[in-house]
C-alpha cells in the first residue's frame, strides 16, 4: 500500500524529533526521532511500507523483529489522525 502527507500538514524538525501540525484541524503532534525519520522519508516520497521499512533497517541499529509490525501500525496511527493517506489502488513501485 502506497501513502502520502496530506498538503494541510506541516513539520518543523528539531534535535529531539518533529513537531508536526495539521493546519486544517488546528492540532499538534510531536514525534520521536524515529517517527520523525519515517514522516521525513514520506515528505520525500518513499510512499509504501516496503520502502519504508528497508531504509530503517538500514539507518538504524539495533531494529527490533516487531519493526514490520510497529511500522504498519504507526502508519495506520497517522492515517487515522488525518496526517497522511493510504492509496490502496496506487500501483506498487520499487
Amino acid at each position: 500500500m502506497k501513502y502520502r502527507v496530506l498538503t494541510s500538514v506541516r513539520s518543523l524538525r528539531t534535535p529531539d524529533g518533529t513537531i508536526v501540525l495539521d493546519i486544517n484541524q488546528g492540532r499538534m503532534f510531536t514525534l520521536d526521532p524515529l517517527a520523525s525519520r519515517i514522516l521525513a522519508m514520506l515528505e520525500d516520497g518513499s510512499t509504501n511500507e516496503e520502502s519504508l521499512l528497508a531504509a530503517i533497517k538500514a539507518s538504524f541499529y539495533d531494529i527490533p523483529e516487531t519493526a514490520s509490525s510497529d511500522l504498519h501500525e504507526f502508519l495506520q496511527q497517522l492515517c487515522s489522525h488525518r496526517l497522511i493517506v493510504a492509496d490502496e489502488n496506487a500501483a506498487e513501485s520499487s
